[in-house]
């Protein structure tokens, strides 16, 4: 099996009682089978309080949580007593993996960390570098069926490659490579469901080689851009509004996130449409030297979800996905810095680590938002373009 990691993979180590927002704190723990035999026969006072603590549901076994959401092991120094007591290996495998987070193609594994995390978000945005891959190899057998002999899924791999050059290529604004994401995800999406009505699979292989063929032509993108990207085209203030809206339906786990998404919706939805373009321009002029922070975003979420598309056809509402979180956690530092005059790295790894913990951690809020990225008018292509176009200004 070949394991793909980003660059900053082995850079992480849990910063444990420094970390401002530890992970044990807001979520269910589901405890693995082999770790819940484990605990049942643990020995002694505290084996006992260990299976106390216990839950059991339908949908499996987890650690209690107290009345402010804190797993029950957790102890005033934010540490873990089961890690104090016997040591990292009695950890169950969700506890022991996170943030790591990976998808299996069969044999391939692409392995990744959470921005939920703030190590992580600190690790993603401290640094101007380009994120690269490496890889190796291992012994293990394949778990899921090998979708890496299908040249559909080597064909996405493909253009995955060509989206990471454009995403991180800095000639272009990062305004002008969300848009190409948009646009290439939307041509992509159409190829795919023509094969789903019928097309032959062979034609579908040849349209798709096509496409990655197009975004290697300069030439082409330029014409794209001059055709799809209109400068000064300004965006639909009610298009920003049913953003909100959607993020308004979301389960809350993070109380600091919701007082920050309501501050937000707040200010935004008492704002004219020039005084919301206002603040977008000025953030994009404060924040020109940094934005490779944005590029970062755009390689983590395409690294995570591209070629999830192979289990569910779905290409477009994933990229719709990426382009409303740009623009949320845009207009998010945008507010930030109209009301404190600035926008540190610090409330950018904050934003980042909590938004990620509210959206990408819960299957729930994923699934609400998947449906309104494919449902609702102004998340199709042409409008997510013009919100796009008129207010990221880096």
């Amino acid at each position: 099996m070949k394991v793909v990691v980003p660059q900053i993979f082995d850079e992480f180590h849990c910063i444990g009682t420094d970390c401002p927002d530890t992970c044990c704190v807001g979520w269910l723990i589901e405890i693995d089978d082999a770790s819940y035999e484990r605990f049942m026969k643990l020995e002694g006072e505290f084996g006992e309080h260990v299976r106390k603590n216990i839950v059991e549901r339908e949908d499996g076994h987890f650690f209690a949580l107290d009345e402010e959401g804190k797993c029950c092991f957790l102890n005033k120094d934010h540490l873990c007593e089961m890690v104090i007591q016997y040591g990292d290996k009695m950890l169950c495998s969700l506890c022991d993996n996170y943030p790591r987070i990976g998808n299996e193609y069969g044999s391939l594994r692409e392995m990744g960390l959470s921005l939920s995390c703030p190590e992580v978000s600190r690790l993603l945005f401290s640094s101007s570098r380009r994120i690269l891959f490496g890889e190796w190899n291992t012994l293990e057998k394949d778990k899921t069926p090998d979708y890496t002999k299908d040249p559909i899924f080597m064909t996405l791999m493909d253009l995955r490659d060509e989206l990471f050059g454009i995403m991180q290529d800095r000639r272009r604004t990062i305004c002008e490579r969300l848009c190409l994401y948009l646009i290439l995800a939307s041509q992509l999406q159409e190829i795919l469901d023509a094969s789903a009505d019928g097309e032959e699979r062979a034609k579908t292989m040849e349209r798709m080689e096509a496409l990655e063929l197009r975004y290697q032509d300069e030439n082409y993108i330029k014409s794209l851009l001059d055709s799809r990207f209109k400068k000064g085209e300004t965006s639909e203030k009610d298009d920003i509004t049913v953003l909100l809206d959607c993020f308004d339906e979301l389960e809350i786990i993070n109380p600091t996130w919701r007082k920050m998404h309501e501050t937000l919706a707040s200010r935004i939805r008492s704002m004219t449409k020039e005084e919301l373009q206002e603040m977008a321009t000025a953030f994009g002029q404060a924040q020109n030297a940094r934005a490779y922070e944005y590029e970062h975003l755009l390689v983590y979420y395409i690294f995570r979800y591209f070629l999830k598309m192979i289990f569910d056809g779905d290409i477009y509402s994933k990229a719709a996905m990426v382009a409303a979180t740009i623009l949320y956690t845009y207009l998010s530092g945008a507010l930030t810095y109209k009301e404190k005059g600035e926008f540190t790295l610090e409330d950018q790894i904050k934003l980042q680590y909590l938004y990620s913990k509210e959206v990408e951690h819960s299957e729930e809020n994923m699934a609400v938002l998947s449906q309104d990225f494919w449902e609702v008018d102004c998340f199709d292509v042409v409008s997510l373009v013009r919100d796009v176009t008129s207010l990221i200004c880096l």
